[in-house]
């Protein structure tokens, strides 16, 4: 948004001539100028901040709470330095502005440190009196299983739920969540080494921190109610945390413990506390702007399954929804080697309209794990000859292809599915939570890749789209601070420590694993293209620049550019998952601008309500300030004047350099030491003053001449044009018959630091005329890279972040256009001629 105005130049000059002049020495305005510098560099430092969290909340990066946070208190900082300043520049009269701003910063504040309200329950809840209405108080896992059991009569595992009231009543008798808060405060999610050093810290206080005996006495009760009827005496323990399972998975972050009998039971359930805060959970929970606080740890103890075999269902094909197919993963034995990803399942793919398998594909299984009927579980090696032998047949594909679509019927939506099956072949469901599905795109543009080398063709995409960027290999969490920015991470399987990662990856290929394991999972949340059970990774050498095509599993040598764009997926979460976030509630207090027009009676500090409104009247009132008491010099203390062979008196007054002159105190342009002045006045001379190129349209020029002289408004050709300016910047008001501009420009060596601002309006011609120069002004300033906004005959525009050159380059061709435009809108009679005058203008200025 262009922040300079234009209106103050109609205060300083259109004061009567009466009106008694107030001396001001010049350090007095050199100090002015001072604050008025630090109003700019405030302006600018805020802007930046802004449009980095106006880009942020579009989706298309990876951030956590503390770039939240860092953002908000830079933004702060940078306000109220801006404040100060405006208030010294212009008296009292701006202090409201900074209660206006508290105001705003409370609310933003609010938002950061508002607390989840826990309800108050029963510290432990029979999964006979669960359903998914209660997922705030046990958690959305525990709830599911409720409202699969009791409404559906899905076959699922008896148990309970230990409240996330129970996990408060926890923390708050050995008083750690304020430990906690303060440990994680300056945690660095990037730093999976200091993340492991906090999460040590965390887990040894809660692991030493006694269960209060009413909580422990609930939950031993209900584990003698739960198993007393039943052989089995075994029980997992499970996390089902406050926001798993909902919006964003979670999956696989927390822990579960399997096998635990009674003497283990309240030990397990710190242990499923505890991980909570472990390094991936940490990075995850922060790296969504999740606060810590309002992540309640409620945790399911359900009756273990002596599985025979266990996977996962995908209701819908996730990187390619609508194929009408169920997706089956297979291993024997217990569950978790799958969804941690230590070993690559059977898959089946099978038809929704009629349960047949459309695909069947072995995997070589060498290990199961097993429960132990003491308590426990342990890795067994699968005999040679029945390590590729399908884990699950025909008849219970099809059943669990039945339960799955019951599922997903119930809750509309695909569905992320855990099973097992026992020793006497009943399947069980462990677990239901929406999918993530991501569609890839059918690029209209075809990119050509048959003169690029493919290394590899191999593999199952897990999330579609390609990635560009240098191949490093990484084999446990010892390598993963190594791990460079748009790195194509290889690894041998996808071990959870890779979250950590994620951040910097272009794309993911793992060798062991398939496509339903946790963190290719989260992989999909982060939507980086991802590649499984890729064979012979050893082909991919670290630090070889490769584009990875990981919709067409095709791993190619070298940047192909375009292919990341082209098959850039769609997905069907964003929309999910934008109401639960910070950034984007905050963002609605701090980017919004409603002061749009500074000519309105509504432009006041009353009519602020976001920081960006801050901003702008700010901005405006600081350069209106400067002007005034730059006015407010006596005569013969002003201004230099331009010594030039345009008939076009500038007036100037420069802030930090004195000139030696004659009595006329005139200055050359060559003896001007400020840059952006001196590079756009090269430009206005170098085309030099030319008569307007027709004759102006008389009825319509009287027509404004009788407007002027019935309102009283001073006509432009009694204005001077005036500039104020240091070496690295300018504000320039430049009056030509009636024609008004303002140009400001800063010229650094920080390109970051570097703008050119343009405001342009009214004219001497017809209405219809000057709205023809200024879509004439913007299709040109368009081509040059500036942003432009216009309304009715006012015009705005703005290009900034330039280096020095090219910064020279466009206040020259900026100088060139306000000679070769001056007075053009009489001539503009039609559209014709607008568009023959701005192919010449851009032949002239070298822009074709």
């Amino acid at each position: 948004m262009v922040s300079f105005v234009m209106n103050f130049f109609h205060n300083i000059f259109n004061k009567s001539i009466k009106e008694e002049v107030v001396t001001q020495q010049p350090s007095v305005l050199i100090e002015k100028f001072n604050s008025f510098s630090s109003v700019l560099e405030s302006n600018n430092q805020a802007l930046k901040i802004l449009s980095d969290i106006e880009e942020k909340t579009t989706g298309e990066f990876i951030y956590d709470i503390n770039y939240i946070n860092i953002s908000v208190e830079n933004l702060n900082n940078n306000l109220v330095n801006l404040i100060d300043n405006l208030i010294a520049l212009g008296g009292k009269e701006y202090e409201s502005l900074r209660e206006k701003f508290n105001n705003i910063q409370k609310e933003i504040l609010n938002e950061l440190t508002e607390k989840a309200v826990i309800p108050k329950d029963e510290f432990t809840i029979p999964f006979s009196q669960l359903d998914k209405n209660k997922a705030s108080s046990v958690g959305s896992k525990n709830a599911q299983l409720g409202e699969l059991r009791n409404k559906l009569n899905i076959p699922v595992p008896d148990g309970f739920a230990v409240s996330a009231w129970a996990y408060k009543y926890f923390l708050d008798s050995n008083d750690l969540q304020n430990k906690i808060t303060n440990i994680l405060k300056n945690v660095n999610i990037e730093n999976y080494h200091g993340l492991e050093i906090i999460s040590d810290n965390i887990t040894t206080l809660i692991l030493n921190s006694p269960v209060p005996e009413a909580l422990s006495q609930k939950i031993i009760e209900n584990y003698d109610y739960l198993t007393a009827c039943n052989q089995n005496k075994l029980v997992s323990v499970r996390s089902s945390a406050i926001g798993e399972d909902t919006k964003l998975s979670f999956a696989g972050q927390y822990s579960t413990c399997l096998g635990v009998k009674k003497e283990n039971l309240i030990e397990s359930y710190l242990k499923v506390i505890a991980s909570k805060f472990s390094p991936k959970a940490i990075y995850y929970y922060l790296s969504h702007e999740h606060i810590e606080s309002g992540l309640a740890m409620s945790v399911g103890c359900v009756s273990m399954v002596n599985a025979r075999s266990s996977g996962v269902i995908y209701t819908s094909n996730p990187v390619n929804p609508d194929d009408n197919t169920i997706l089956i993963n297979s291993i024997n034995g217990l569950g978790k080697l799958l969804v941690d990803g230590s070993i690559t399942p059977d898959q089946f793919i099978v038809s929704k309209s009629n349960y047949e398998i459309i695909d069947a594909i072995p995997a070589y299984k060498e290990k199961k794990l097993i429960l132990i009927k003491d308590a426990g579980v342990s890795i067994r090696e699968i005999p040679e000859a029945n390590r590729n032998e399908l884990s699950v047949n025909k008849d219970e594909i099809r059943k669990l292809a039945e339960l799955a679509l019951k599922i997903e019927e119930h809750y509309c939506c695909p569905q992320d599915i855990e099973w097992a099956i026992d020793e006497n072949n009943n399947p069980h469901i462990l677990q239901t939570r929406p999918l993530k599905v991501i569609r890839s795109r059918i690029s209209k543009e075809s990119i050509d890749t048959t003169n690029f080398t493919i290394i590899l063709k191999s593999g199952m995409s897990a999330c579609p789209g390609a990635g560009i960027g240098s191949v490093n290999h990484v084999k446990n969490t010892n390598g993963l601070e190594s791990v460079p920015d748009s790195a194509v991470i290889i690894a041998e399987h996808p071990f959870p420590g890779l979250i950590t990662v994620l951040s910097r990856a272009s794309a993911l290929i793992t060798k062991v694993g398939g496509v339903a394991s946790h963190l290719i999972t989260i992989a999909r949340e982060y939507r980086i293209p991802t590649i499984v059970g890729v064979n012979e990774i050893e082909k991919l050498k670290n630090d070889t620049l490769v584009t990875v095509d990981a919709s067409n599993c095709i791993i190619y040598d070298g940047s192909i550019p375009g292919l990341a764009d082209s098959l850039k997926p769609e997905n069907d979460f964003d929309d999910d998952v934008a109401p639960f976030n910070i950034l984007e509630r905050i963002s609605r207090k701090i980017v919004p601008i409603n002061l749009t027009d500074s000519h309105s009676h509504d432009f006041t500090i009353e009519n602020c309500k976001t920081i960006h409104d801050i901003l702008r009247f700010a901005h405006q009132k600081a350069i209106e300030e400067m002007f005034s008491s730059a006015n407010n010099l006596k005569g013969e203390t002003i201004p230099y004047h331009l010594k030039s062979e345009i008939p076009l008196p500038v007036d100037i007054i420069s802030i930090d350099e004195s000139y030696h002159t004659d009595k006329k105190r005139k200055i050359s342009n060559n003896n001007i030491h400020s840059l952006p002045f001196k590079y756009f006045w090269e430009g206005i001379e170098d085309i030099g003053w030319t008569m307007p190129p027709a004759a102006p349209d008389m009825k319509s020029f009287m027509t404004v001449m009788a407007t002027d002289l019935t309102t009283q408004k001073r006509t432009g050709f009694t204005e001077k044009s005036y500039v104020i300016f240091s070496k690295e910047y300018m504000v320039l008001s430049l009056r030509m018959g009636y024609h008004f501009s303002t140009i400001e420009a800063m010229f650094t060596e920080i390109p970051n630091k570097n703008f050119i601002k343009l405001i342009f309006k009214e004219g001497g011609a017809s209405f219809e005329r000057r709205l023809r120069r200024v879509r004439l002004l913007e299709s040109i300033l368009t081509k040059m890279g500036f942003e432009c906004r216009s309304k009715g005959d006012a015009f705005e525009s703005e290009i900034s972040y330039l280096q020095n050159d090219l910064l020279q380059n466009k206040l020259f061709a900026l100088g060139q256009l306000t000679m070769l435009t001056k007075q053009l809108d009489m001539a503009l009679s039609n559209d014709y001629e607008m568009e023959t005058y701005k192919n010449e203008i851009l032949e002239k200025i070298k822009m074709t």
